[in-house]
């Protein structure tokens, strides 16, 4: 499937539903925390951008963050009440480490009937981050 087909896919599916977009730990630092590593765009900044193409496409955003992992998990298990019909989520440092969460998104399939039900983003490339965080945890 091309980008673009993909794009208008997930429109038509998120209009069945609000687009809750999940932010994981941390990214509320965003634009002050390690700016060199994650730049200097700030979380609100990047979720009225969001907001303003959603409002252009006809479509509710909803956005969440928190540094709680049960409360990603409950957000996530309460989706389908509160009429969400997509997912996006930047999990950050639980990408790696919670099975729970992956669990939470993984029983939230089906949201508001849709096929394609939530996308996982990432900010930085994790690897080159990794590396990075790596070389100063193992510095004397």
């Amino acid at each position: 499937m091309t980008t673009q087909k993909r794009k208008k896919a997930g429109a038509a599916e998120a209009a069945n539903g609000a687009v809750l977009v999940l932010h994981g730990p941390n990214l509320n630092m965003l634009g002050s925390r390690e700016p060199d590593i994650y730049g200097r765009t700030t979380l609100a900044s990047i979720h009225n951008a969001m907001a303003a193409r959603a409002r252009v496409a006809g479509v509710r955003l909803e956005s969440f963050q928190s540094n709680h992992e049960g409360e990603l998990i409950d957000r996530v298990q309460s989706a389908r009440e509160q009429g969400v019909g997509f997912i996006i989520i930047n999990p950050a440092a639980y990408t790696h480490t919670s099975v729970a969460l992956r669990d939470a998104l993984a029983a939230a399939r089906g949201l508001a009937g849709a096929q394609r039900w939530a996308a996982r983003l990432r900010l930085i490339e994790i690897y080159e981050g990794w590396r990075g965080a790596m070389a100063e945890l193992a510095a004397p």
